[in-house]
Order: C-alpha cells, then structure tokens, then sequence
C-alpha cells in the first residue's frame, strides 16, 4: 500500500520531470521567443513542486490513510504504469524542431493534468482541493500556451 505522503511525492517527481524537461528543452529551442516560454514554464513547474512539497511535509503520518489505500490500486497502477512522468525516453539529440519540443512538452502537461485530476478526486480537505485545482488550472494554461505556440 502507499501512503498519502507517497502519493504526493509522485505529484513532485511529476513537477520536477516537468522543470528539467522545459530546462533541457531551453538548449535546444531553435528561437528567442521559445527559450523565454519554456524558462517560463520550467518556473511554473517549479512552483507546483514547492506546493506539493510543502503539502507532503505538513501531512501527518497516520495508519489509516484512507484516500491513499483507495487511490493505490486505481492510481499509481493505471496511472503511472502507462505513464512514464520521466525523462528517459526524451531524446533531446533527436529533437530537430520547436514543433517537436512542443509536443514533447504538450505529453507532459497532458500526463500531470490526467494524475491531478483523479488525485482530486481523492481528496477532501477543502483547501488542497482549492491549491490542486489551481495547479490544474495552471496546468491547462500551459498546454494552451503551448497548442499556441504549435500553432503559430
């Protein structure tokens, strides 16, 4: 079983594969205006991974975390075994294009958004849940910001 404090640490590991994927990526932008976006987002995802890092320190250990006994089996087996949340597949030497960036970029958004939203669902504490759909928001913005970005 995992605890709620694991959990959340998956949610850090999600922020920090997220940083140093737009830190990496920044070497290889082709353009001015792409490098600014992806320090941009690499600082974003920074900020989510002090959220959630604050969050794990203020849980209290306890034997009977519930949410993270419910979320264990659904979660971390259908999430994160479909969902590689690293780097290791991202060949920055065979990135040629902004475009291919973009998408490398728009899969890790898309994989934090989809881990976030069922996270959400287990929690009941109001204010997380108002902190977690931030980040949620704020992690549709990037995607936004970034299907723009492709697009242009």
């Amino acid at each position: 079983m995992f605890t709620a404090r694991e959990v959340i640490g998956i949610a850090i590991q999600i922020e920090e594969n997220g940083e140093r994927f737009y830190r990496q990526a920044i070497e290889v932008a082709n353009k001015a205006e792409m490098q600014d976006l992806l320090k941009w987002l690499a600082d974003e995802e920074a900020r989510h991974g002090k959220f959630f890092i604050d969050m794990k320190d203020s849980i209290v250990q306890k034997t009977g975390d519930d949410w993270a006994v419910q979320i264990s089996e659904q979660l971390l087996q259908s999430m994160v075994k479909d969902r590689a949340f690293s780097l290791e597949e991202v060949r920055f030497a065979a990135i040629e294009t902004d475009a291919q960036l973009i998408e490398v970029g728009l899969e890790l958004e898309r994989d934090s958004i989809q881990f976030y939203e069922l996270l959400l669902s287990f929690i009941d504490d109001p204010e997380t849940v108002v902190h977690v759909n931030e980040i949620l928001k704020e992690e549709k913005r990037h995607m936004d910001f970034l299907k723009k970005r492709l697009s242009a």
